[in-house]
Order: C-alpha cells, then structure tokens, then sequence
C-alpha cells in the first residue's frame, strides 16, 4: 500500500481516496426510462482495493429504503457511512 493512503478511510478491503460530488446532497440520475440502473447519484467515489493494488472510480449509489449511499463491489456493498 502507498504510504499516502494510510490515513485514509477503511471498509473492508477498501480505502476511500476521494470523493467526487456532495454527499449530503446526492441526486439521483436518470437519463431515459430504458436506462436499467435507477439508484445510481452523481456522485463518484475513487477508491483503492488492498487486496489487489488497484485504483478506481466507482459510482456511487442510494438504497431506496433508507438513503445510503453505497458503492458496488466483488465483496458487497460498500456503505459510504462506514468507511472508518
């Protein structure tokens, strides 16, 4: 791991880099009624996996029930509250 991502926020595997966008105030986007994912904001997450040393963007997305933003991955969901 590089050394300028040690004291960065921790979930899992993960480490959040930055993050593109107003967290508290997500919009959620949705271009035209054929597009398939409907939770997806505009917002944008760069993160980096420890496991695999790789860097890369993620979109983020809100749950429908509670708000959350979240990001996809192999591993999960990744919940932008708990990055610690």
């Amino acid at each position: 791991m590089l050394k300028e991502f040690e004291n960065k926020p921790k979930n899992g595997n993960y480490l959040l880099i930055k993050t593109l966008g107003d967290v508290k105030n997500p919009c959620l986007l949705r271009p035209d009624p054929y597009w398939t994912a409907k939770d997806v904001t505009n917002i944008q997450c760069v993160v980096y996996n420890t496991k695999t040393n790789m860097l890369s963007t993620k979109s983020a997305y809100m749950q429908s029930k509670t708000n959350r933003l979240y990001l996809k991955s192999k591993d999960g969901r990744l919940y932008l509250d708990e990055f610690k």
